[in-house]
Order: structure tokens, then C-alpha cells, then sequence
């Protein structure tokens, strides 16, 4: 999504390919990076973190990594939507936080993540209201699997679309 969101904001395709891969690095890469790096530390199980007690960290390095992109992104001069969409995704995972460190509730963030996914492309390219029921793909997988509750699972993707209305108003 950072990608094509990058390629339909930037005035070139080589100016969109850079603004989508920072956001990338700064909203996936270093978060991810930071889980692998625990489990290969023994921090977590797996990169899941199905721990409740223990996501605050991922989930506190995910929203810093976040609002670091924003700021990198914002000083270099990316496009509007660029900063809309980092600026949602950040508020999503500073809510997230909140809701698992807080409300000790292990909330989706599959159902966030996929919810912003496809209502941000979507938000840019209509037809992609086509990938809407990735969405439910998605929660019954999480279902299947035992790991959230479809309360958790709707909690998710009421903070992924919450944090599209901020792109859409930003934009």
C-alpha cells in the first residue's frame, strides 16, 4: 500500500518508489526487524507475539519507528497523502498501545493492519474496493487459528478504519 500510494502521489514513478519505500522501512522494516530481533533473543515465541503482557515493546517501537518516518518524510518534502497515510497508521498503533497496555487486551493488529490496507487503496484507486474482503479473510484466519476473539477482531478493524478517516481528512 506505502508503495502505490507513494507511486500515485509523487510526480515520477522513481520519486514515488523512494517516498513508498521510506514509509515501508520506518512503518514495516524496523518494526519487524526489532520482533525478529526478540525472538531471536528469546524476548517472545515468534514474531506473532501472542504474549499479551510482552507487546507493549513491539508495539511501542512500532509507533517510534512510525512517527520517525513521519518526521524523515516531512522534513525531505513527501507529498501530502504520503504524510496523511503515516500520520494514520502512527495514531493506529499509538491506539493499539494503548488498548494492549492499558486495557490489558490483546486487540488485532492483523485486523487493524489489513482494514488500513485496503480502505487506504481503496481511498486512492475506487476499484480497490475489491480487496475489502481480505478483511474477512483475515479474521476468520485469526479465528481459525484460536488467537483473537471476533470482539478483538472488530476492535482491529475499527482502529484501521479510524485511521483512515485520518488519511481521508489529511489527504
Amino acid at each position: 500500500m506505502g508503495l502505490l500510494i507513494g507511486l500515485d502521489a509523487a510526480p515520477t514513478t522513481l520519486q514515488g518508489l523512494l517516498w513508498g519505500g521510506l514509509a515501508i522501512l520506518f512503518g514495516a522494516v524496523f518494526p519487524m526487524g526489532f520482533v525478529l530481533l526478540g525472538v531471536k533473543r528469546g524476548s517472545w515465541s515468534d514474531h506473532h507475539v501472542p504474549d499479551r503482557a510482552v507487546r507493549r515493546w513491539p508495539l511501542a517501537v512500532s509507533a517510534l519507528s512510525s512517527a520517525g518516518g513521519l518526521a524523515v518524510l516531512t522534513l525531505l518534502g513527501a507529498p501530502q497523502e504520503m504524510i496523511a497515510l503515516t500520520v494514520g497508521w502512527t495514531v493506529a498503533l499509538v491506539v493499539m498501545a494503548v488498548i494492549t497496555v492499558a486495557a490489558r487486551w490483546k486487540i488485532s493488529m492483523h485486523s487493524m493492519a489489513i482494514t488500513i490496507a485496503t480502505t487506504g487503496l481503496a481511498a486512492v484507486h475506487p476499484a480497490a474496493v475489491a480487496t475489502w474482503p481480505l478483511v474477512l479473510l483475515v479474521g476468520w484466519s485469526r479465528l481459525h487459528l484460536r488467537h483473537h476473539t471476533l470482539t478483538q477482531l472488530v476492535a482491529g478493524a475499527l482502529v484501521g478504519a479510524a485511521a483512515m478517516v485520518v488519511f481521508a481528512l489529511l489527504r
